[in-house]
């Protein structure tokens, strides 16, 4: 019978894939989006005179999602301080979920299904680990084995 046991050959790539899937959409994306201002590098003032983000938190937490999307991204991507990058990018996604994108609605064009897809995948990451390819690993190598 054909089953489908060779994929366990693979479960050490799952941590690289998931932190690639969470980490560069991030980085070079969201996080990079919010940092950059419509005609160039503005530390995320645009992104902070948003009124929707801006009606439930103050400019400096905005600041901090803004920093934490950008720099937890690029760690979550190559793998380093992993965990402690996966915390900073579901708490900015549990603001998306419940300050921003909940009155949209879940499937609506601007609701919470992606919010809510990328902070399941931080609590993957945060149990999962770096994995073995990451700069953790190399860096703590006692602490990435220990998953």
């Amino acid at each position: 019978m054909w089953t489908l046991q060779f994929l366990g050959k693979f479960k050490g790539l799952l941590p690289l894939l998931l932190r690639a899937m969470v980490g560069a959409p991030f980085a070079f994306v969201h996080g990079y989006d919010k940092i950059m201002g419509p005609t160039g590098f503005d530390a995320g003032k645009d992104f902070v005179s948003d009124p929707r983000a801006s009606s439930l938190a103050p400019a400096f937490l905005l600041y901090v999602a803004a920093w934490t999307e950008f720099l937890a991204g690029f760690g979550i991507l190559v793998g380093l301080f992993t965990r402690w990058a996966a915390i900073g990018i579901l708490a900015v996604m549990c603001y998306a979920i419940f300050g921003i994108h909940w009155s949209d609605g879940f499937a609506a064009p601007n609701g919470w299904e992606m919010a809510s897809m990328f902070a399941v995948m931080c609590l993957g990451i945060m149990a999962l680990g770096p994995g073995s390819l990451s700069l953790d690993r190399l860096f703590f190598q006692k602490a990435a084995l220990n998953e």
